[in-house]
């Protein structure tokens, strides 16, 4: 039997991030506008977050609550 760890997304949603990072989807928009987060955009309205560009955002310490 091989136990791995379950493997971490590699994309995240709005809603996902900004509860993640205790803001608003809004803030996250922001974040993404200003270039603290990488996202990518799948339609009109379908914006997905890479989930290493959130954990890289969290190690610098750039949230402010």
């Amino acid at each position: 039997m091989n136990a791995t760890a379950p493997a971490t997304p590699k994309w995240m949603s709005r809603r996902e991030t900004a509860d993640l990072l205790g803001v608003t989807p809004r803030t996250v928009d922001r974040y993404i506008g200003r270039g603290y987060l990488h996202a990518t955009k799948l339609g009109t309205q379908i914006i997905r977050i890479e989930t290493a560009s959130v954990e890289d955002f969290l190690r610098r310490g750039e949230v402010t609550r």
